[in-house]
């Protein structure tokens, strides 16, 4: 598949409750945690990029961004909210990462983005994470098992027959970042 078929979807909505603050809107080593996502993305191949916001609103130069009115309910609806916008485009994949993953590398973007296959996910140690392809073909009963704070899991490992999964190139970059404690040397906003 072109890549050119394949929207980048940061998913950017959640509170940040054990931050502190909407990761939307935090910022690690003087960037906005979502300004990064979207840059890697594009970094690694990705164009457009979508990015679902809900706790905070606010501007993100070089995406789309899409409102979550029901944000606080969890993950899943963000994805939902993303599928929905996406539904009636030319977008044959998305690739999906989370705007707290601050560390991710374009090369683990790049990799899932030109990997074949239709659900396609980084591998880290003996797991996957984001970033995710998933596949249009997968995107109507991915919507309709999408439920609470899990997103896609549930569904990917439902089929991880099918889940084809890229060695990580920066294992740094999988983890989440949800507490300041957790990354020395980072300001919030």
């Amino acid at each position: 598949m072109p890549p050119s078929r394949v929207t980048g979807v940061v998913l950017a909505a959640g509170a940040g409750r054990r931050l502190g603050e909407p990761k939307a809107t935090a910022t690690y080593k003087d960037e906005r945690f979502v300004d990064r996502a979207v840059r890697t993305l594009r970094a690694g191949g990705v164009e457009p990029v979508l990015v679902v916001l809900g706790a905070a609103v606010t501007e993100v130069p070089e995406a789309t961004v899409v409102p979550n009115p029901d944000w606080a309910t969890g993950m899943a609806s963000s994805l939902r909210v993303a599928l929905d916008a996406l539904e009636e485009t030319q977008c044959e994949a998305i690739l999906v990462t989370l705007a707290d993953e601050v560390r991710l590398a374009r090369e683990d973007v790049a990799a899932v983005l030109h990997t074949e296959g239709e659900l396609v996910a980084t591998r880290y140690e003996n797991t996957w994470s984001h970033p995710v392809r998933i596949d249009r073909a997968h995107w109507r009963t991915l919507r309709e098992q999408l439920k609470g704070d899990r997103g896609a899991r549930p569904y990917l490992e439902r089929h991880a027959d099918e889940l084809i999964l890229v060695p990580a190139t920066n294992p740094d970059g999988i983890r989440d970042l949800d507490r300041w404690v957790d990354a020395p040397g980072t300001s919030s906003s």
